[in-house]
């Protein structure tokens, strides 16, 4: 830990006024809005990659000893810059080392976990590395998937074998929906005791659609909880994605303060005409929000709420056989729009867990003051919403090439 990039990007992170560990993200954010040509060899001075070590060296010291360096050595720096060199630093050292065994194996598919690899720029970065296939970072970024390694590592090593029926067999996860879901009577009986109105439709993702067309913005609440930090549709607050503002009231409603525009969710068969380098044969690679992806010209014309100030995406892609009803949604709207992406953002208020059961949605919901909540076939309308529409054109835009 001492010689850990990440426990140094953590200190800048603290260093900014943010909370080490659970805010890295909004550093990131913050470093396209700034110039790492002045703070990046400062900050480079006190961690290295050492290729006959593969491995990193603290120069530095840690925790307030190193605090007190960083708020001497950039003193008069703006937050911006200071972000933009902590980036830098991490991507090359972190990219030297991808590098290094790149060039001394043959292997060519990449795999990565913990909490580095949140940082969906890194990631980026490597999958664009000459020589790199494929790039898997596994979906719960953090200690939880350093956990799985381990114990991957020690499920090889029992049943390693020569012969083929014991043989280990890793394989890429098709979907990381592993938690729990509830039944349509779980959810009725939570609104009655909320005492809240609600409708229930048979095709109420259509219905969902629907909404989305006209600017409401939808909490959705269905089906088993994702795994790991990102909603993936299932416990998801989705919203048009062709209206910036919305970047502004809509982290107020959730009392969120971010440097980074709301993800996308895309239909996985319009993916590559909305971001620029997805493969269609690594589906792995897109279907979890792990990595930013240039986004097309069309994409930020049309969609100019999912896109970063560097032109960057960062997509979950959405296919029929993984997630049948999210799709419904998505192709819903994108008959009614011409669009085959939307807003999705965790369906959370800011700093608490994204929510896990029907009356945790509720709160939820009612908290925020936001439009509509769908959870399973109910629909409830929250007909004193405190926020706007998000502004959606009268008319159908052309849909991206080749869809």
């Amino acid at each position: 830990m001492y010689h850990s990039i990440g426990a140094h990007y953590s200190h800048v992170t603290e260093l900014l006024g943010f909370t080490p560990v659970r805010h890295e993200g909004k550093v990131m954010g913050l470093a396209a809005h700034g110039d790492p040509s002045a703070t990046a060899p400062i900050l480079r001075r006190r961690i290295a990659y050492l290729p006959d070590k593969r491995g990193w060296r603290n120069g530095g010291m840690v925790d307030q000893a190193e605090l007190a360096y960083l708020r001497k050595a950039l003193r008069g720096f703006s937050r911006e810059d200071i972000a933009a060199g902590i980036q830098r630093v991490c991507e090359d050292e972190v990219l030297a080392f991808v590098s290094d065994i790149l060039t001394t194996t043959r292997e060519r598919r990449v795999a990565v976990a913990g909490g580095v690899f949140a940082n969906v720029r890194l990631n980026q970065r490597i999958r664009e590395l000459p020589g790199v296939e494929s790039l898997c970072v596994f979906p719960h970024m953090g200690d939880g998937g350093i956990a799985v390694g381990a114990a991957l590592a020690c499920w090889g090593r029992r049943f390693a074998s020569p012969s083929p029926e014991a043989a280990y067999r890793p394989r890429a996860m098709e979907h990381v929906y592993l938690g729990a879901s509830y039944p349509h009577q779980d959810v009725v009986e939570s609104l009655n005791r909320a005492g809240v109105p609600f409708t229930v439709h048979d095709d109420v993702e259509d219905r969902i659609g629907d909404l989305l067309a006209e600017g409401y913005v939808v909490c959705r609440f269905d089906g088993p909880m994702e795994y790991g930090p990102r909603a993936l549709g299932n416990r998801s607050i989705l919203c048009a994605p062709t209206d910036p503002s919305v970047h502004d009231w809509l982290n107020a409603a959730l009392k969120r303060s971010e440097f980074m525009p709301f993800a996308p969710s895309a239909l996985e068969e319009a993916a590559s005409q909305c971001f620029l380098g997805v493969r269609p044969g690594c589906p792995a690679e897109h279907r979890f929000m792990t990595a930013t992806y240039a986004a097309t010209p069309w994409c930020k014309e049309h969609a100019p709420a999912v896109v970063h100030v560097d032109g960057t995406a960062r997509p979950q892609t959405v296919s029929r056989e993984v997630n049948p009803s999210f799709h419904k949604i998505l192709t819903a709207f994108h008959r009614r729009t011409g669009l085959p992406l939307l807003i999705n953002t965790s369906f959370n208020m800011h700093e608490s867990p994204i929510v896990n059961s029907p009356d945790g949605a509720v709160k939820a919901f009612q908290q925020s003051g936001l439009h509509y909540l769908a959870m399973g076939k109910t629909l409830v309308h929250n007909p004193n919403a405190a926020w706007p529409r998000a502004a959606v054109p009268t008319s159908r835009v052309a849909s991206p090439p080749n869809l």
